[in-house]
């Protein structure tokens, strides 16, 4: 008996993990829950559409390769089972095994430590395959002033302007 009921506990507890999460700095998202929910997506840029791909388990290199032949651009790895994917206009994601998949959310991208910050300039990261004269456009149609800093790492903009107006430059893919 007790055998049965530590064996039900494993299998309930193998069950629950493999539900999963999305570990991001401003919330986690449980993606057992947000399985059935309609996401808002952003204004996209032309290259394609920035994603995350859920996996049941770890996406090593076999998942990355399949990734990789179907012509998605893996950029990161977010914690737990997660990829960040750039995919071309008309791919279709059916099919890759992915348990879940999403967009970022602006509040996604938004630092919560900028709610108490003074100042009226930012450091804006862009995805790693954003084009930074694309990236200049965005954030100066967005009401932003580009500070030209050469000690920004590649991906990065030092930009002047309102803090509202931060919301309208992380609504954008």
């Amino acid at each position: 008996m007790i055998r049965a009921a530590l064996m039900a506990c494993l299998l309930l507890g193998e069950v629950t993990w493999a539900q999963g999460a999305i570990r991001l700095k401003t919330r986690t998202i449980d993606t057992a829950q947000a399985a059935g929910q309609e996401r808002s997506m952003g204004r996209p840029l032309a290259a394609g559409r920035h994603y995350l791909l859920q996996f049941p388990s770890y996406p090593g290199p076999d998942v990355r390769q399949q990734l990789a032949g179907m012509g998605i651009r893996v950029l990161q790895y977010v914690p737990d089972n997660t990829l960040m994917v750039l995919v071309g206009r008309g791919l279709n994601l059916e099919g890759l095994g992915a348990t879940w998949v999403g967009e970022l959310e602006a509040e996604d991208k938004i630092s919560p430590l900028l709610a108490t910050h003074a100042s009226d300039a930012f450091l804006v990261i862009f995805y790693a395959d954003v084009d930074m004269d694309t990236a200049r456009v965005v954030t100066q149609l967005e009401g932003f002033e580009i500070v030209e800093n050469p000690d920004l790492l590649p991906g990065q903009l030092l930009a002047v302007g309102s803090y509202n107006a931060i919301w309208g430059l992380a609504a954008w893919d």
